[in-house]
């Protein structure tokens, strides 16, 4: 059975996994570009938010989508992980990570 593609699913392209079978996947998210060293030198040192909030937007997007195939799909599972909190967490509390 061939699965019709959502208008919005062009950049992740689960369904030609999806087709031949394909029902577990696991995604990780965007994490917060706007802190990247490239772009945090370019800044006076600091983050840039706009660049974050894009990463925050494209989580939320992912999830919906997610969502959306898993009550479409017969079996479809996934964990997708925040790596933009993680990476958050552990640029503000390195010592929860164990760093210093």
């Amino acid at each position: 059975m061939m699965i019709k593609r959502p208008p919005m699913c062009e950049c992740v392209d689960l369904l030609t996994a999806a087709n031949p079978g394909a029902r577990k996947f696991g995604i990780l998210s965007i994490p917060p570009i706007g802190c990247y060293p490239a772009v945090t030198s370019t800044n006076e040192g600091n983050c840039v938010k706009p660049l974050n909030d894009f990463s925050v937007a494209f989580y939320k997007a992912t999830q919906t989508l997610l969502q959306k195939l898993s009550l479409e799909l017969e079996g479809f599972e996934y964990s997708i992980g925040n790596t933009y909190a993680m990476f958050t967490t552990m640029l503000k509390d390195p010592l929860v990570f164990g760093k210093q």
